[in-house]
C-alpha cells in the first residue's frame, strides 16, 4: 500500500486567488467529509479556514490578505496530521516569500513631536478628501531647493496630521532589503485608518507600484509583497530618507501614497533640501519645509 501523501502545493491562477480547492486524491485521503476546518500553520501563526466541498471557504480571504498571497504565486502545504497543515508562499521569482521576523517586528518608530516640523497641523485625518489623479501627478512638477542653515540629520519618524495630506518622515533599515518589508509607524496607520489589502505607491517620477500592506498585530503594519520591485527599481539604499505621504483614499479602492525621496546636500557649509512641489501645495498655497 502506498504511503500516504504529506505535501501539496496550489497555483494561484489570475482570477482565482479565492477559489481553490484541495487535490481530490489528498481530499480523499483525509476523509474529512463535505464540511471541516483546516488550521493553516506559518511559524507560531495560525489561520483558521473552512472546507467545503473540498473548496477553501470561511477563513480563506483573511488567509490571503494577511499573507500578501499573489495572483501567480504558489502555496506549498505540508500535512501534520488531521486537519493541520503547514505552509509555504513562493513568489513568481520561485522563491519563498519571506515575512518579517519577530525581532524585526519589535522595531517601533519613535512618537513624532510637535517641534519636528516646521508647520503642523493638529487636525486629524478624519475627513480626508478625495483627489484626482492630477493632484499629485502634475506634469509641470518642478523642483525646489530650501536652504536651512543646521546640521542636524533627518529625524526618524516626524509625523504630521495633515487635514488632507497626513506623511511621516523615516529613513530606510536594513531590514527593509533583507526582509524586504517596510514597518510603518503606529500613530500613521491609526490615524490613517488603514486597512490590510493592496495600496499604490506613487514614486518622484510619478510611476505607479502595487504594494500589499499587511498586519501583523493591532502595533504591526507593514509593507510586503511589491516592495522590493519598488525598492530596487528606484535604487534606494539602506539610510536613504524618505517621505511617506497619503495623497489619496477612497472606499473601495487602494489607497494611495507618495513616496518621495529626500535628499539634504552641502554646498558651501550650507544644506539644502531637494524636494518637489505638488499641484495641491498652489491650490491650498502652502508648503511645508522638512527639518534636515
Amino acid at each position: 500500500m502506498a504511503d500516504p501523501f504529506t505535501h501539496f502545493f496550489k497555483f494561484i491562477p489570475p482570477g482565482f486567488k479565492f477559489d481553490l480547492s484541495l487535490p481530490s486524491s489528498f481530499l480523499t485521503q483525509l476523509n474529512c467529509g463535505r464540511c471541516s476546518k483546516a488550521t493553516l500553520s506559518r511559524g507560531r501563526h495560525e489561520w483558521s479556514v473552512d472546507i467545503n466541498d473540498g473548496v477553501f471557504g470561511d477563513g480563506w480571504r483573511r488567509f490571503v490578505r494577511e499573507n500578501g498571497v499573489q495572483e501567480f504565486d504558489f502555496i506549498v502545504f505540508k500535512h501534520k496530521g488531521g486537519m493541520m497543515f503547514d505552509f509555504l508562499v513562493f513568489d513568481q521569482s520561485t522563491c519563498e516569500r519571506q515575512y518579517p521576523s519577530i525581532s524585526d517586528e519589535m522595531e517601533v518608530e519613535e512618537p513624532p513631536t510637535v517641534s519636528d516640523t516646521i508647520r503642523t497641523h493638529m487636525k486629524g485625518p478624519k475627513n480626508l478628501k478625495k483627489h484626482k489623479r492630477n493632484d499629485y501627478a502634475s506634469q509641470e512638477q518642478q523642483k525646489f531647493q530650501v536652504k536651512k542653515e543646521t546640521g542636524s540629520t533627518i529625524k526618524k519618524a516626524v509625523s504630521s496630521t495633515l487635514k488632507d495630506h497626513p506623511y511621516f518622515i523615516s529613513t530606510l533599515k536594513p531590514s527593509c532589503f533583507k526582509k524586504f518589508f517596510l514597518q510603518l509607524p503606529l500613530h500613521f496607520t491609526k490615524g490613517s485608518r488603514l486597512k490590510t489589502g493592496e495600496m499604490i505607491l506613487v514614486d518622484d517620477k510619478d510611476r505607479s507600484w502595487k504594494v500589499q500592506l499587511i498586519k501583523k498585530d493591532e502595533r504591526c503594519f507593514y509593507l510586503g509583497c511589491g516592495l522590493r520591485a519598488f525598492l530596487v527599481s528606484n535604487e534606494l539604499k539602506v539610510g536613504d530618507a524618505f517621505k511617506f505621504e497619503l495623497i489619496e483614499k477612497e472606499k473601495n479602492k487602494p489607497p494611495v501614497v507618495s513616496f518621495s525621496c529626500l535628499t539634504p546636500i552641502e554646498e558651501d557649509g550650507r544644506r539644502y533640501l531637494i524636494g518637489k512641489l505638488k499641484s495641491y501645495n498652489l491650490k491650498k498655497s502652502y508648503l511645508v519645509i522638512e527639518k534636515i
